[in-house]
């Protein structure tokens, strides 16, 4: 095994460092979607960006910021992004490609039925990083799969007993001081 220089760790330190503030671009941006915070959601995307998401295709602040992808998500009660098997292979030292596994689960009402919807697809991503900062620049979601069902009306127990999720600026992560003491 080739012993590593200085040199390369400080670029194998600077590569981790890259994918991680990649990787945290799509939480942010699922946070913003749950919470329906527009403006974290477009925090992390290039002005100029391009989205396709479904009939969509477009400057990602028309996406956003126009309001139709949160009017939309208003008919869910709840709503949980969950990222998973994020790949991320680098172009450049300012380009990156990525594939990224997303579950969405959703409740609604539909009429006195509680309703779960879910869907399961991948985000493909172009990562660019400009003055430094790494930011998406081009995303497709790929819808897999999807499926809709009823409310157990039994579910074992009582979550009126636990804090639930808000909205922007009502939830409590807005507000909680994740620090001890």
């Amino acid at each position: 095994m080739a012993e590593k220089n200085d040199a390369d760790l400080g670029d194998i330190l600077q590569r981790l460092v890259d994918r991680q503030e990649i990787e945290d671009l799509h939480y942010r941006y699922t946070r913003g979607l749950d919470r329906r915070d527009a403006a974290m959601a477009a925090s992390c995307f290039h002005d100029d960006a391009l989205e396709e998401h479904g009939p969509f295709f477009g400057r990602i602040v028309d996406f956003l910021r126009g309001g139709e992808v949160m009017e939309a998500f208003a008919e869910f009660d709840t709503m949980l992004h969950f990222v998973n098997n994020q790949l991320i292979e680098f172009v450049d030292e300012n380009t990156a490609h990525g594939e990224a596994l997303v579950y969405v689960l959703m409740t609604r009402k539909d009429g006195d039925r509680q309703v779960l919807d879910s869907i399961a697809g991948r985000y493909l991503s172009r990562f660019e990083r400009r003055d430094g900062v790494w930011k998406i620049g081009r995303r497709t979601f790929l819808a897999d799969l999807g499926e809709s069902r009823q409310f157990a009306p039994d579910y074992p127990h009582d979550l009126d007993q636990y804090p639930s999720g808000k909205f922007v600026p009502d939830d409590l992560v807005y507000h909680w001081s994740f620090r001890t003491g």
